[in-house]
């Protein structure tokens, strides 16, 4: 039958789709009998020889699924013309774009799933392929389905590739890294990728440093698919330098008397060659190979976010128990080369920026997707005696955390914190007295850090919610009494708002935790926050304006006890109210006059 018209792709695929559950239900003898008739059509209709039509994407893919069936239920030993006469067809000049791409296709499949038993082919279709690649006059779609079928040959023959076109292969990978066409690069760094799953293909710190280098050039142009192809490539390469390797070292020893052989000059020691095992780097030196690109003047924001996709896939490349044995080198080049650098070049959108990636990563990823609930109680630790316990710097020589690395050190904590929802007693020693201090630092973000993680600290263990409440009540009262000491410096006022927003942090969690706190305390607050708004007026305006946002942050937090204080407060609060705001004008009162009841 000559098929032609709008129907013939319908027809060829509805008769394709028989034949494919045809060829499943068969048994053996009988597929066997007909796969020669079956194999030639499948074949003319892939390379599209008359009266077939160009093949689609419907079509090629149920026919390399029919071929499959064909070589895993029948006989195999045609599978090695095919894919031959398969590979002749894509290498033909006067073949059209979609007949190239079906053939291409087809031996990807075949390859994908009997690679290992065609090892001979691999080189052959490489050496094909990579023509291909380098015609440029070629549509994309057949340059990219060049590569897709080089990478399924490479994942199960690839160790029957010859040295020489291994070379050439990873040149021209390398190369086309850089292509205009993004599905190009995307191939390229997929085999790339599968050409370095193994150690011995990364032999130096350079092979590293260029590959990662080529890949952070590309990411200003790269999609997303494309940036998650260079994302993978850097972590397979990254990762294969933390694999111990094999290193000669030499080592001294004094000779004993045997080895001196009785003479007396023999008493110096003796060199011995010996074999230890190391990684190519250590964890800080991979991490840093990512960060220098991170903290070049010339980063883009859409670089600098591909970036961390290296890093996501890099952690999850190496799994939980690496993650969670190198917390402490992780946080420290977060924070180290990351989050404090950025403050020298950028603006206040990409400090945020930066700190909210860190966070995405350290919070949604490793927090909530590695660490075990050992490895949280150890992450807290780790980040109290690094960080947090180390402001204010008491001692000579000590240097203060930045306030960056704080917030993003704060944020981490809390979030631990509520992952682990009753805080153990080394979590309780670790974070207690830190917190508290905290809530003086002169950054508002870090204040309002502090707050938080504080809050989260004492609603995971309310048996400390009592003493906390009462140590930060002492702390705002004395901050109250400087304040009315002339002279007043700008610490201390920060000092106090910074000690409000933790109180109000505080009787937050009252509500849910409210047998831990008395009633007489909130009253104790409520007043302390009236007579702040009554001796405003006796001080100067700085001094008044702290006074007035300190009391006002004292009588909000107090809402959130609910009715029970507020019904009994009502006629005090209404007073307050009422003196807050400003007293309505002769407008006001006639444009309520003439409102209707409704």
């Amino acid at each position: 039958t000559i098929l032609s018209g709008d129907n013939a792709d319908l027809a060829l695929y509805k008769w394709l789709s028989k034949a494919e559950r045809s060829a499943q239900g068969l048994n053996e003898e009988d597929l066997k009998i007909t796969q020669n008739a079956f194999e030639s059509c499948i074949i003319k209709l892939v390379t599209g020889a008359s009266p077939y039509p160009t093949p689609g994407r419907p079509l090629r893919n149920l026919a390399a699924r029919c071929l499959n069936i064909l070589y895993a239920r029948g006989e195999t030993r045609s599978r090695f013309d095919t894919v031959r006469a398969l590979l002749n067809t894509a290498s033909d000049v006067k073949a059209s774009e979609g007949v190239k791409v079906a053939c291409l296709w087809c031996i990807g499949e075949i390859m994908a799933t009997s690679g290992s038993q065609l090892l001979s082919l691999i080189t052959d279709i490489s050496n094909a392929t990579v023509r291909l690649v380098k015609t440029s006059s070629l549509p994309v779609l057949v340059r990219y389905h060049a590569f897709l079928s080089l990478q399924k040959s490479l994942k199960t023959a690839g160790r029957g590739l010859t040295e020489a076109a291994l070379k050439d292969v990873l040149k021209q990978t390398r190369y086309y890294m850089t292509d205009k066409a993004l599905p190009v690069q995307r191939a390229a760094a997929q085999i790339l990728a599968i050409l370095h799953s193994e150690k011995e293909s990364i032999k130096t710190v350079a092979d590293v440093e260029s590959l990662v280098a080529l890949c952070a050039k590309g990411l200003e142009q790269a999609d997303q698919p494309t940036r998650r192809s260079f994302s993978l490539l850097v972590a397979q390469v990254l990762s294969l330098t933390q694999v111990e390797r094999p290193v000669i070292s030499t080592e001294k020893k004094a000779p004993t008397k045997k080895d001196a052989g009785g003479d007396d000059e023999a008493d110096g020691p003796v060199s011995t060659l010996a074999e230890t095992t190391k990684p190519l780097m250590t964890a800080a030196e991979m991490l840093a190979q990512i960060s220098i690109h991170f903290n070049k003047p010339g980063a883009s924001r859409k670089t600098r976010v591909g970036l961390f996709d290296f890093y996501v896939s890099l952690l999850m490349l190496l799994g939980p128990s690496w993650v969670e044995s190198n917390y402490g080198v992780i946080v420290k080049h977060l924070i180290t080369e990351i989050v404090i650098p950025v403050r020298q070049s950028t603006n206040t959108h990409d400090n945020s920026l930066v700190r909210k990636l860190v966070g995405v990563l350290l919070r949604d990823l490793i927090g909530v997707r590695m660490l075990s609930e050992q490895g949280q109680i150890a992450a807290i630790k780790e980040l109290s005696e690094g960080y947090l316990k180390k402001w204010p710097a008491l001692l000579p020589g000590q240097v203060a955390p930045h306030h960056n690395a704080l917030v993003v050190a704060l944020k981490e904590v809390a979030g631990l914190l509520q992952q682990l929802g009753n805080a153990p007693p080394p979590v309780q020693d670790a974070l207690a007295e830190p917190l508290i201090n905290l809530l003086s630092h002169p950054n508002q973000g870090a204040q309002v850090a502090a707050a938080w993680c504080l809050r989260c600290f004492c609603f995971s263990t309310p048996l400390r919610l009592p003493k906390t409440v009462l140590n930060v009540v002492e702390l705002l009262q004395r901050d109250i009494t400087s304040l009315g000491t002339p002279p007043v410096t700008p610490e201390v006022g920060k000092r106090a708002l910074g000690h409000a927003n933790g109180l109000a942090a505080l009787f937050a969690i009252i509500p849910d935790r409210p047998l831990y706190v008395s009633y007489d305390l909130s009253a104790k607050v409520f007043d302390m926050a009236i007579q702040l708004l009554k001796r405003a007026g006796e001080h100067d305006v700085a001094v008044a304006q702290i006074e007035v946002e300190v009391a006002w942050a004292l009588i909000s937090s107090l809402m959130a006890l609910g009715p029970n204080f507020v019904r009994s407060h009502l006629p005090q609060l209404l007073v307050l109210w009422r003196n807050a705001l400003p007293k309505p004008t002769s407008k006001d009162t006639s444009h309520a006059a003439g409102r209707s009841a409704a």
